[in-house]
């Protein structure tokens, strides 16, 4: 699917800019061939998503696999950095190709009364089941049992709605023909502190893990094993650090500091390993590349319970860590579970739902909201694509952001959108400032993506579709909302876009031979071409630039409104002339370039929509039978689709189908996180079994599922 391929090709370009480079203590950077994956193949070229499951609270983002494991730790925001070690490469292999001792593990030991001796097994060895405790938030349960053992442990994770910590409630219980009377249980960390990123190439916090350790210690006041980086932004030439802890909420009865044996050549004993007797050997201190693990001992008596609450903390500094691990353990795992609870429903409750829906549809539609609000930044607005490591998108890019404003409007947070376009404003390339990294983007264009901070993320200079939908996003905000002070915030960043996309080479991007746009970068494309994607793009925000100089209104704005109308006109008759396919009857065969030219873009209307929309269906169709071995983004086809079939109940009820068919099949199992594509797995079209692969939650792509689920059952709000 031109998706999937598309998606690659660009990580590669962004790695690529890699080779050279210096890090932050000086070491060489990995090159693009050390990023990829050597059994991934071509939609997981940097290495498997092993996420089933995320928590966040807009500064802590933390991320868990089906064994509970927490495969990424992403602190100060979802845009920053991952401060967990764990690197994938390949889906066939056990733990997707990590080493054993990468993210933060579980573990339990048991023994019966007299028994000297322990027996331990780390919990992600025993079957399990995971869910979110419930659709509204984002409390996560993990379940394990052992036979053998009589033992069953149900881990609950959730970080806490107000301070960067994790709280892992570990709850064990035996049955009762289980000769088990002690258990231990075992908190493991491999963390990976990051202080520094690279213009254009987020990989620092996977791809060049083993220059970021600086050692870890056990201190004894605090009760927990500190890990502590600082030193020099190399993207912005500013200080910068982090000190991650990790203990539990009672006094721990053992720890030990190891040395990543799996990571360095150096001798010593990973910690990981020095578990596997049930004990530690109490080890206070490692340099360099470093693990960690403590543990505390329970009886189970009468009740057959015992629990006990894992921390995970994360803080600029050593003495605010030990602050936030303070005021966390003088509260109960209930009573921060119960706060984070409360938190989410009052965000949620001014949000739109799909009306009717299967129950399938509305917790995606659900899970969609949340997600994006754990990806958006408190102070910026920016919104990262992802929380996932690999692929490496936890970056803000104006392409998505478009589709994810619309997304918080209808979740009725405009306070955000207006904070987040006032960002996308500031960010823009003009003739006098561009932001780091963003030296090649041509004035009046956003680079493809940005971290936090507005440092360029990308290799890729600029996408001029993602040009045209930034106008667009800047405007919509606006019609919906109107008030001079923002209009005027965001006006010159609408005004410089729209005259790249107006004026002829070499300051604009119009082809006077055509009509169209210039040859550029457009979504996800390898290097500069000119098709429909761009095409669309373009005429969009020239239509939206116009309607912001009429709301102006100054006689400057008004003749550029004409000029902006003009050269519309004369994109649409070439877009007409050059990509009308006679043989459908339709403008392309994507069904994801279809669905925008449908919504937002509204290129066509009468049966020529028609004609489109039934095009973008026979995709999802047919991989709904069985007849499509991989997709990407159909509920990009869904949302265009819908805007045309509205009150055709036939034609609805298909586009109903496609969303369920979305939200059971194509989602995480159990908890329902959609990536950015899927494919078939070994059954075959007769018994189907859909992986979704690719950067889970994937927010852009769930946002189109949330706007699309709205449109084609209607909406209703959250607290009906």
């Amino acid at each position: 699917m031109l998706g999937v391929v598309r998606v690659r090709i660009v990580l590669i370009v962004l790695v690529a800019s890699l080779v050279g480079g210096v890090g932050v203590n000086g070491a060489s950077s990995q090159t693009s061939a050390d990023c990829l994956a050597s059994g991934g193949d071509a939609q997981e070229p940097y290495g498997p998503t092993d996420i089933t499951a995320v928590s966040g609270n807009q500064t802590l983002t933390a991320a868990l696999n089906p064994d509970a494991t927490v495969t990424v730790f992403r602190w100060p925001s979802a845009g920053y950095y991952d401060q967990i070690k764990y690197r994938t490469t390949d889906r066939a292999e056990p733990r997707m190709g990590a080493q054993v001792n990468e993210g933060a593990l579980i573990g339990v030991a048991w023994r019966s009364d007299g028994d000297p001796d322990w027996e331990f097994s780390w919990l992600r060895r025993w079957p399990s089941r995971q869910r979110f405790i419930d659709d509204d938030g984002d409390e996560v349960a993990t379940r394990f049992a052992d036979r053998a053992s009589g033992l069953t442990v149900t881990v609950r994770d959730v970080v806490d709605p107000h301070r960067p910590v994790l709280l892992r409630r570990v709850r064990v219980q035996r049955a009762k023909t289980s000769g088990v009377r002690q258990v231990r249980i075992f908190a493991f960390a491999n963390f990976n502190p990051v202080i520094s990123k690279t213009q254009r190439a987020p990989v620092d916090d996977w791809c060049t893990e083993e220059r970021n350790d600086d050692g870890a210690t056990y201190l004894e006041e605090l009760d927990a094993i500190v890990s502590s980086l600082s030193g020099v932004d190399s993207s912005t030439g500013e200080e910068s650090s982090v000190s991650l802890g990790i203990g539990f909420a009672e006094t721990s009865k053992g720890h030990e500091v190891g040395e990543d044996t799996y990571q360095s050549s150096v001798g010593g004993t990973s910690a990981y390993d020095d578990a596997a007797d049930g004990k530690l050997s109490g080890s206070d201190q490692a340099s360099g590349q470093a693990d960690a693990a403590l543990f505390v001992q329970k009886n189970l008596g009468r009740s057959r319970r015992a629990a006990a609450t894992i921390l995970m903390a994360a803080a600029a500094t050593e003495p605010l860590l030990q602050t936030v691990l303070a005021r966390v353990r003088a509260d109960t795992y209930g009573e921060r579970a119960a706060a984070k609870s409360r938190w989410w429903r009052t965000w949620l409750s001014t949000a739109s739902l799909p009306r009717s829906a299967p129950r399938v549809v509305t917790r995606l539609a659900k899970r969609a909201l949340i997600s994006i609000r754990q990806a958006t930044d408190r102070a910026t607005g920016a919104v990262a694509t992802s929380v996932s490591t690999q692929s490496p998108v936890a970056t803000d890019r104006p392409l998505h952001a478009a589709y994810i404003n619309e997304a918080l409007e209808a979740a009725g947070h405009p306070e955000i959108v207006e904070v987040h376009n006032f960002t996308l404003a500031r960010w823009q390339a003009s003739s006098v400032s561009k932001p780091p990294g963003g030296e090649t983007t041509p004035p009046g264009n956003w680079a493809q993506s940005y971290y936090t901070d507005g440092v360029v993320a990308s290799a890729v200079p600029y996408e001029i579709d993602a040009t045209g939908y930034g106008i667009w996003t800047l405007w919509e905000h606006y019609r919906r909302h109107p008030n001079s002070p923002y209009l005027t915030g965001v006006y010159s960043a609408i005004q410089r876009a729209a005259h790249y996309l107006t004026d002829d080479p070499p300051v604009g991007c119009r082809d006077p031979a055509t009509g169209l746009h210039c040859t550029a970068y457009e979504e996800d494309s390898e290097s500069p071409e000119r098709t429909l994607i761009g095409a669309q793009g373009a005429w969009l925000g020239l239509k939206a630039a116009a309607a912001a100089a009429r709301a102006r209104g100054t006689e400057e704005a008004l003749v550029n409104a004409q000029r902006w109308d003009e050269r519309r006109a004369e994109l649409d008759a070439a877009i007409r002339a050059t990509y009308l396919d006679e043989g459908c009857d339709c403008f392309t065969r994507d069904h994801e370039t279809g669905g925008s030219l449908l919504w937002p873009v509204r290129f066509v209307t009468g049966d020529e929509a028609t004609a489109q929309a039934e095009q973008n269906l026979r995709h999802i169709e047919r991989a709904m039978a069985g007849k499509e071995t991989s997709g990407s983004n159909e509920a990009r086809a869904i949302l265009g689709s819908a805007y045309i079939f509205e009150g055709d109940a036939a034609r609805v009820e298909r586009l109903e189908d496609a969303l369920v068919w979305i939200a059971s099949e194509l989602t995480t199992p159990s908890t329902g996180l959609l990536g950015e594509h899927w494919e078939l797995g070994p059954e075959g079209a007769n018994d189907p079994d859909f992986i979704t692969k690719g950067s889970q939650p994937h927010n852009f792509h769930q946002a189109m599922f949330y706007l699309a689920a709205l449109k084609v059952y209607g909406s209703t709000s959250w607290s009906d």
